[in-house]
């Protein structure tokens, strides 16, 4: 996966950057998403200090006009997207159900859901060039499925790549 482009949705911290790490370690190109500008622009300054290719976007992963810019603005500064990690995620709602904000639940599945499948949604047009090959990895399987378009959101891959 040398030189190719990686992007990682909430790669500010956590599990995200951490993820975003590894594919630099393995030589990839880093495009992170995240809303959190401070930690993005961190996170981008710590990967360029140590040589890697990277660049961030502010992003909200729950609006697709926010997703289609962000990764207009990667495919012109790292080139085409070949691996998309959607990490971006909210866990506000962990009281009872039953004194949950409405708000919050729609909150939780714009973010969690709807931001996954903007994103994969998003990569697509760059992927597509380069013949990408979804993969679906989901905590049930260890297998790769290929996501077909009658799938809906349960073909949205957490991750696609073309290696």
């Amino acid at each position: 996966i040398k030189d190719r482009v990686a992007v990682v949705t909430g790669g500010a911290r956590g599990i995200g950057k951490a993820t975003a790490q590894s594919l630099a370690n393995e030589g990839c190109k880093i495009g992170i998403l995240d809303i959190w500008e401070d930690g993005l622009n961190a996170t981008v300054a710590e990967f360029k200090a140590a040589g890697v290719a990277a660049g961030g976007v502010k992003t909200d992963v729950s609006d697709p006009a926010s997703v289609n810019a962000a990764f207009a603005q990667v495919n012109e500064a790292l080139g085409p997207v070949a691996i998309l990690v959607n990490s971006a995620a909210v866990l506000d709602n962990v009281g009872k159900i039953e004194v949950m904000a409405q708000e919050m639940w729609q909150r939780d599945l714009n973010v969690n859901l709807t931001g996954v499948f903007n994103c994969t949604r998003g990569a697509l047009p760059s992927c597509a060039k380069r013949v990408c090959k979804p993969c679906q990895w989901s905590p049930g399987s260890a297998s790769r499925t290929k996501p077909q378009n009658w799938h809906g959101p349960c073909g949205c891959g957490r991750c696609w790549t073309d290696a």
